[in-house]
């Protein structure tokens, strides 16, 4: 079965194309950890059910016309291979762990899923399931978890039937098709027309170097934790303002990003679920939706009222994300917003 691309598939297929095949940019993955008995067997026909109820995991991708498409298998069975790793210590253990999560995928032949069991020491077994995003996006990943939770011990019992399949993605494909041409869909495409009809540079910010017109993925994650108590002043000030606790994050970074700029409107990108529909809700795809945050600092705004754009920003997006994908906004914004420059990973000095 032969149909379009949706519009966050579109991007990932592009954009997968012009990446070196080794890049492991667009690879997702779930990993176990094995800490009781086993039935090999049952793990191996858990992971090809998962193919079988979930159409995105035996679907590829090429062209036809011109232009992408998916296909969309009967039958796909799901590679299964099993590594004897016994012998290996922690260093080569996790060499070749690494190799096999980040193997390229091949959208053409697929399959976009593939499992690797690593056997070691009894409870120190693990699983790695690895999926290409043009096929999953994180909540997909949890569906999947909670599928192989359910699907594992009815393959331990012999004769047990496959389970029925679930929706397939390509019926958000179809209901996407028909929104964007929608009264509904051509108004918020107008929101985001609204949006962009403000202007709002690129951000200036401080680098201690130029950043180099070039794409790299060498970049890092700063990872850090509030504690207890802040966090309770963050959303007793959050009570305070009539607002969310994610509203107030969002001006706080948005004042951050002010202080080190000086620029009075920007746009910021956050990511929504995407599942417009309730209907979606347990369907394996890709339907994360990175939209974009209004930042407005004219008229020399106070925290609290920073905070109450944000929110108002915050909701707009989420209300219109089902549009946000509409070609004309997305070239818009990666026309007057995005660079080579902004994929390249330079300090920040300290301001």
């Amino acid at each position: 079965m032969i149909r379009p691309l949706s519009h966050n598939q579109r991007l990932i297929w592009h954009m997968q194309r012009l990446l070196p095949p080794e890049c492991p940019l667009y690879r997702d993955s779930i990993v176990f950890r094995i800490l009781s008995d086993y039935d090999i067997l049952a793990v191996r026909q858990t992971c090809h059910w998962l193919a079988e109820r979930h159409a995105a995991l035996r679907t590829t991708f090429g062209i036809g016309r011109g232009r992408p498409v998916q296909v969309v298998r009967e039958a796909q069975k799901t590679p299964f291979v099993i590594h004897d790793a016994r012998d290996l210590n922690e260093g080569e253990f996790r060499a070749e762990f690494e190799r096999q999560a980040t193997r390229p995928f091949d959208l053409e032949t697929g399959p976009l899923l593939r499992a690797n069991l690593f056997l070691r020491e009894p409870g120190r077994h693990v699983l790695l399931l690895s999926f290409h995003h043009i096929a999953t996006d994180l909540y997909s990943s949890i569906l999947i978890l909670q599928d192989f939770q359910m699907l594992y011990p009815r393959a331990c019992r012999e004769g047990t039937p496959p389970p029925p399949p679930k929706p397939a993605y390509n019926d958000f494909v179809s209901w996407q098709t028909e929104f964007i041409e929608s009264a509904e869909g051509i108004a918020q495409w107008k929101y985001w027309q609204a949006v962009y009809g403000q202007p709002a540079a690129k951000l200036s910010l401080p680098f201690d170097q130029e950043p180099e017109a070039r794409i790299a993925f060498d970049s890092a994650a700063v990872t850090f934790s509030l504690s207890a108590d802040l966090t309770a002043l963050l959303r007793s000030l959050a009570q305070s303002l009539g607002s969310t606790l994610n509203a107030v994050l969002m001006a706080g970074f948005q004042v951050l990003l002010h202080h080190w700029c000086g620029q009075e409107r920007f746009h910021i990108r956050t990511i929504v679920a995407g599942r417009s529909e309730p209907s979606f809700a347990s369907v394996v795809g890709c339907f994360a939706n990175p939209v974009s945050i209004h930042a407005d600092f004219t008229n020399d705004p106070t925290f609290a009222q920073v905070t109450a754009r944000a929110r108002e920003a915050v909701v707009g997006a989420l209300d219109n994300q089902a549009a946000w994908k509409r070609p004309g906004i997305a070239r818009s914004f990666y026309r007057r917003h995005v660079s080579l420059a902004d994929s390249s990973p330079v300090p920040i000095r300290n301001a």
